[in-house]
């Protein structure tokens, strides 16, 4: 008889949890008329179900559901149909699901899906697709970044080899050649051998001088001349003038009268008469 009574109880009890609400831990009494379960401690923690990432793509449970993964240690939620880490919120994610019958789901970052026509996609091969829906504004979908890790894009090093800049991400090492861009380390080096003694003032001028016609300059390197033989009136050329006006005076080669005689037009200065006949001139 008293296992009759002990299970009537039990059934009556199960009944009644299957068709309330039921809290765990403390105040178990005292919980949210919207909440069908609550836990309630300070000393206790609720722990989800621990699994590997293998493990955890085995599964495909309802959206909503969580797991922990021991891999990359972060609590992981399936939502729009695929495992995605809350250890980083900020992240976006897209998705394109192949639906088999001539059509894509395409779920965007507000997790609004819509159904596209295959005939407007084009596969590209490497993780890409071009949508294109005929407005003549194709748009291209990139689906290269797999592990959803950001911080796998960024530079990891920037380096000069020769005069190739390499900059490296984690997809590899981009170079480009700056030899037209600057001095090289040979070039630098050559030009130091033109001026050994690193000195910029010994390549100032340190003399002029006129050598007969010649203009020289002078600097650490030696003497540049220019002969300036058309441009003035050499010595000789002067003395031959001053020997031409021997008292170098200069009033005495001046007009001193001016006479016709006859038809004859006399101009005199110190060297005497110059006449010309003007007669078949007037």
């Amino acid at each position: 008889m008293k296992r009759i009574i002990s299970f009537v109880l039990l059934t009556l009890f199960c009944g009644y949890i299957s068709f309330s609400q039921v809290k765990a831990g403390d105040n178990p009494f005292v919980l949210d008329k919207a909440s069908l379960l609550e836990l309630e401690s300070k000393d206790k923690v609720f722990v989800v179900t621990r699994i590997s990432t293998i493990e955890m793509n085995e599964i495909t449970p309802l959206n909503g559901a969580l797991v922990y993964n021991t891999d990359t240690n972060c609590l992981f939620q399936f939502r729009l149909n695929t495992w995605a880490s809350l250890c980083n919120p900020d992240e976006t994610i897209t998705i394109l699901i192949d639906n088999n019958d001539g059509t894509y789901s395409f779920t965007n970052e507000a997790g609004l899906t819509t159904q596209i026509q295959k005939s407007t996609f084009t596969d590209n091969g490497n993780d890409t697709f071009t949508f294109n829906n005929g407005d003549g504004n194709p748009i291209t979908i990139d689906l290269n970044d797999a592990d959803k890790d950001a911080t796998n894009e960024l530079n990891t090093a920037v380096d000069l080899d020769g005069t190739t800049l390499n900059v490296t991400d984690a997809g590899g090492d981009k170079g480009v050649d700056l030899d037209t861009t600057f001095a090289t380390n040979a070039q630098l080096t050559a030009s130091d051998a033109a001026d050994l003694d690193k000195d910029a003032t010994n390549e100032l001028n340190t003399a002029v001088a006129l050598d007969g016609t010649t203009l020289n300059v002078t600097d650490a390197g030696g003497d540049k001349g220019v002969d300036l033989d058309t441009t003035f009136a050499t010595n000789a050329q002067l003395t031959a003038s001053d020997a031409a006006d021997l008292d170098k005076d200069a009033t005495n080669e001046l007009n001193t009268a001016v006479a016709l005689d006859g038809t004859t037009l006399n101009v005199t200065d110190a060297g005497g008469d110059k006449g010309v006949d003007l007669d078949t001139t007037f």
